[in-house]
């Protein structure tokens, strides 16, 4: 017989003897098993006549599940939970697909069943939303002819990438056109505005 890795099966003899003795010493007509390998028992009747029979247990492997380390997040930013390719799967509101938008703090969990009907569960902490940032750059600005002019998000960042490709927090331009700037919070939330 094969069970699931975590599972453990109970081998019950049929009745009417006096005495038993299995291969892991134990005299009880009842014999529980955890671990993989093959089981001998031995019976004795009120005759002394003698019954014997084998059972070998495998095991299914391991279920290899997990929804990842307990994390932040960033407003706007939803992140999918993707419990993996199984039979079924039951989440903590219920649902019963196999991935989930997360955008809230709180306890994720999930239990799965594979196509050998073994189960396993998972579960993840948000532990923060983070506010993204947002309305850092004016979405239009004037430029002399014949003149520079200083482009400066508001708040400070820990990271700028400008679409000139230059990571300081300002840029000189001289000439009209679009730029974007992706920024990156202190928190680790990213944004990108165009002016």
């Amino acid at each position: 017989t094969t069970i699931c890795f975590t599972d453990s099966i109970t081998f019950l003899t049929d009745g009417g003897y006096s005495s038993y003795k299995w291969s892991t010493g134990s005299t009880n007509s009842i014999l529980k098993v955890h671990n993989p390998g093959q089981y001998d028992v031995t019976a004795q009747d009120l005759n002394g006549c003698f019954a014997r029979d084998t059972v070998i247990v495998k095991k299914f492997n391991q279920i290899s599940l997990s929804l990842g380390e307990d994390r932040d997040l960033c407003t706007n930013q939803p992140v999918k939970l993707d419990a993996g390719d199984y039979s079924a799967f039951q989440w903590q509101d219920g649902s019963s697909s196999r991935s989930i938008n997360i955008q809230a703090a709180g306890k994720y969990w999930v239990n799965i069943r594979d196509q050998n009907n073994c189960f396993a569960s998972d579960t993840m902490r948000v532990r923060t939303v983070f506010e993204t940032p947002a309305s850092f750059l004016k979405p239009v600005d004037t430029i002399c002819r014949f003149r520079n002019l200083e482009l400066f998000p508001k708040g400070t960042y820990k990271s700028y990438q400008w679409s000139t490709g230059l990571t300081t927090p300002g840029i000189s331009i001289s000439n009209g056109g679009t730029y974007s700037l992706k920024v990156t919070s202190k928190d680790g939330c990213t944004a990108t505005e165009t002016i």
